[in-house]
């Protein structure tokens, strides 16, 4: 038996060599036949396996640490607005002694900016707070040197710091030297002790924190407001024994975490305090992947492209289908004298797949090379939005391909073969010997080859469905760039200062911003300079609640429903702002004044409002000289004094939020991390260096940072629109060109196949234009054919895209009228070629053809 299993295998082998190498000779001898399918296949493919990487490195990979299915987060009762473990230090510690359940547990904090001197030279870095046993817990192994141990996360532990991969080749070109070197941190000095390896970017994804820190050493260093061992610990991470599973962890956990939790409280406990204690539970997440901070927001917008350019693929697919359907055709007479020989049906539909197999060899071998280059350009599309990747994180989801996307491409180019390879194969032996081994040539043939037909209506219907899609994208994002953003743009240079970073206190924080302010106002080319605490369209604001005496709102707006579809208190943003902040943004001040200098510390407090603000709470009354209660602790009554036109504050979607404005000096909770806004008569990133040069006079060690032109700002908040469009752009010109070659190819193919009926047509009495005609009827029927088609895909496929959307229905009448004609136009042209060929056959020549 097992030598008859060996024969056969031998059999089977030697004949799959030979298949192989028949193959290769014939598509040598066809040359245009394979460029055409193993590019159209690459385009298909390639375009899948870029997405593919993008989406598995942002959506589905794992930790680059050992064993990353035993780690899980814990979150002890119900999550805040922000996501937190809500375990305290001295219950982490309590959870560290259950050894029966858990290896060991690590936490870490959110990266936070850092202000880094090296010699003479200073950068802001962005820094994660671990603990001592972080890298030990998720099991990561430096490339140099150490990584830390719980010793050096104690009171008496001497300052230390692991810096990143891409840190440590960018500042000391990889030099081992580096190790043991001193650097100062917040005006600290740290000693690198480690390098971590180049695929490890910390915890967070989509993060790249340059430098790790110790959290006893790295709080001492940082401003109070990121201090978080004596509250709560942002991040838990547990490493489960092997033989426990989550569901046994998680109940002793929850005893650990109450039991530690009942001695914080002490003995004297209310009843009522006893339950809520008891009631609490502890979950535990997986973090195999990380904390993903990715996930949301690219998450639905990655799975559509990912749908788009499978449809890309199967437009591939049917091209590479028409023309393996095309040659098999013209191979009739060989494959009909094969089958008279003897050799058997399935025999002949191998060898063709075979060949099939090396065109999906040479298109995934193709594709994977269009992919290592586009993932590239898909990251730094990616890495320039409202929440921009770092340029660490962007390497840290750009990893070489890897062996999941070569599995992926080697299973996408086998369906890819499976699709575009049987269907022809199993058609092309499906003859009549007699006629065959003739090779006569029937008349009609413009009216035949009905599943290459069907194949391009396919086409036709898949592309008008992606550049419908892409039509709407791209009126989505026409309308959210020329939305009013209520400022003025242009000219406007924006950077950050954290003087708490270098241990400024909060009274030297405002003196400091007063001389700033003075400072650039004297640089050349300076026309206006202000300040804000927060950020435009950054994606984040403050709210603050209020009281307007003698106001009633409208009762219907006081909840809005937030992301999770909750009911919330609808509260007004506030805005800290300093003198001539609408001035230099260019925000049109409709009644009353700006700020000015007088409205200091010691002067009446005073606020300006805008619009929605003034609807909101005084309908029709002007609300100058009206009063805002901030409440006891946040400075009490304050007058408005100026209102605002509407501003867009967060995001450009949203409805512009009621806000009020104070001054930054009237308000101390803004003498902290402040963004400077500075209105330029020249292009603003020239001003640069002579506003850093003025800094440079009042502090050396101030840390600068996000230095950028406000018009740049607009347009990265616009970061996932711009790289859904320009990607729905991409896969739908690829769709058209794709289909509009399987046009061609069939109308052409028809006109060869119909040579000897042209001419006749011809010869009795037909004229160019009659030829003209019908070649092109026939090309605009199955346009027609697949328009439909398609339209009523893409009606029933663009609602899945309505909330990416802005001010733009997905049944869009314009969008759908103007893509079917752009289509038809193509597709028009696509036909006339062959079409304008077929009119120049001489009768002669054509009725002798055979």
């Amino acid at each position: 038996m097992k030598s008859l299993l060996k024969v056969n295998t031998g059999e089977y082998m030697s004949t799959f060599l030979q298949d192989l190498r028949f193959g290769f000779h014939m598509l040598v001898k066809s040359p245009a036949f394979t460029v055409m399918a193993a590019l159209s296949l690459a385009l298909g493919i390639g375009a899948n396996a870029a997405i593919f990487s993008l989406l598995d490195a942002v959506l589905l990979k794992q930790l680059p640490v050992n064993q990353p299915q035993q780690l899980f987060f814990v979150q002890y009762g119900e999550p805040g607005l922000k996501p937190t473990s809500n375990v305290s230090y001295a219950a982490f510690e309590q959870l560290r002694t259950q050894k029966e359940t858990i290896d060991d547990a690590c936490f870490f904090y959110y990266t936070t900016s850092i202000n880094l001197r090296l010699g003479e030279s200073s950068e802001v870095v962005e820094g994660q707070l671990v603990s001592g046993n972080f890298f030990q817990t998720l099991g990561v192994n430096p490339v140099k040197g150490r990584t830390f141990s719980d010793g050096d996360d104690n009171a008496t532990a001497a300052n230390s710091v692991v810096i990143s991969y891409a840190f440590w080749q960018r500042r000391f070109a990889s030099n081992s030297s580096s190790l043991g070197q001193s650097i100062v941190l917040n005006n600290a000095p740290f000693t690198i002790v480690g390098v971590t390896p180049p695929e490890f970017f910390g915890a967070i994804v989509g993060n790249a924190p340059d430098v790790f820190l110790p959290s006893l050493s790295g709080e001492r260093i940082l401003p109070s407001r990121v201090r978080f061992r004596d509250s709560g610990l942002p991040f838990v991470v547990v490493r489960l024994k092997q033989t426990v599973n989550d569901r046994q962890a998680q109940s002793t956990i929850t005893l650990a975490l109450q039991r530690a939790a009942f001695e914080r409280a002490g003995a004297d406990l209310s009843l009522e305090a006893r339950q809520r204690i008891q009631d609490r539970k502890a979950n535990l997440l997986p973090a195999d992947q990380g904390f993903n901070v990715l996930r949301q927001q690219y998450s639905k917008p990655l799975k559509l492209l990912m749908a788009a350019v499978a449809l890309v693929l199967l437009i591939s697919c049917a091209n590479v289908a028409n023309l393996m359907l095309a040659r098999a055709t013209s191979r009739k007479r060989e494959i009909a004298v094969r089958l008279a020989l003897g050799a058997s049906r399935f025999r002949i539909i191998r060898q063709l797949l075979t060949e099939g197999l090396l065109v999906a060899l040479v298109g995934g071998g193709l594709g994977l090379l269009f992919a290592s280059w586009s993932s590239r350009l898909l990251l730094t599309v990616v890495s320039t939005g409202r929440n921009p990747i770092t340029a660490g994180a962007v390497l840290s989801v750009s990893l070489p391909i890897d062996t999941r996307i070569l599995v992926f491409t080697v299973v996408v180019s086998l369906i890819a073969l499976f699709v575009f390879g049987l269907a022809p194969a199993w058609r092309a032996t499906n003859l009549e010997l007699t006629s065959s081994l003739k090779d006569t040539r029937h008349v009609g043939g413009l009216r035949r080859l009905s599943f290459g037909n069907a194949l391009v209506i396919a086409q036709l219907a898949m592309s008008l469905t992606l550049l419908v899609g892409a039509g709407l994208f791209v009126r989505s994002l026409a309308k959210l760039r020329s939305v009013d953003t209520g400022f003025k743009r242009e000219n406007v240079l924006l950077f950050t200062v954290d003087p708490q970073l270098i241990h400024y206190e909060r009274p030297q924080i405002a003196a400091l911003y007063k001389q700033m302010l003075q400072r650039i106002a004297l640089v050349p080319g300076v026309q206006s300079v202000s300040l804000s605490r927060q950020g435009l369209l950054s994606g984040g604001g403050t709210q603050g609640s209020i009281e307007v005496p003698g106001s009633i709102p409208h009762t219907e707006e006081n909840t809005v429903t937030n992301a999770n579809g909750e009911l919330e208190a609808n509260v007004p943003y506030f805005g800290q702002v300093g003198p001539r902040f609408f001035a230099t943004l260019g925000m049109s001040i409709v009644r009353g004044r700006d700020f000015n200098e007088q409205d200091s510390e010691t002067a009446p407090k005073v606020a300006v409002v805008n619009e929605a603000f003034a609807r909101y709470y005084f309908a029709n009354e002007n609300p100058i000289g009206q009063t805002i209660d901030r409440g006891k602790n946040d400075g009490g009554l304050v007058e408005i004094v100026g209102l605002v036109k509407d501003a867009k504050a967060s995001t450009i979607r949203e409805k512009t939020p009621r806000t009020f404005y104070v001054p930054f000096l009237q308000d101390p909770s803004s003498w902290r991390e402040t963004n400077f806004q500075v209105r330029t008569n020249t292009e603003p990133m020239s001003v640069v260096s002579a506003i850093r040069s003025e800094l440079h006079t009042i502090d050396s060690n101030l840390p600068i940072f996000r230095v950028r032109a406000l018009e740049d700002q607009v347009n990265e908040s616009l970061g996932q629109e711009r790289l859904v469009t320009t990607l729905a752009i991409l896969f739908g010109v690829l769709a058209l060109v794709l289909a509009s070659l399987g046009l061609y190819g069939v109308m052409s193919y028809s006109v060869t196949q119909s040579t000897r009926e042209i001419g006749i047509r011809m010869a009795l009495g037909a004229r160019g234009i009659d030829v003209l005609r019908l070649v092109v009827k026939n090309g605009m029927t199955l346009t027609i054919l697949g328009l439909s088609l398609g339209l009523l895909g893409a009606l029933a496929l663009t609602r899945l895209i309505a909330s990416l959307l802005f001010d733009v229905t997905p049944t869009d009448p314009l969008t759908f009228v103007s893509v079917s004609v752009f289509l038809c136009l193509i597709a028009l042209l696509a036909s006339y070629v062959p079409a304008r060929r077929a009119t120049k056959i001489d009768p002669l020549v054509a009725l002798r053809y055979e």
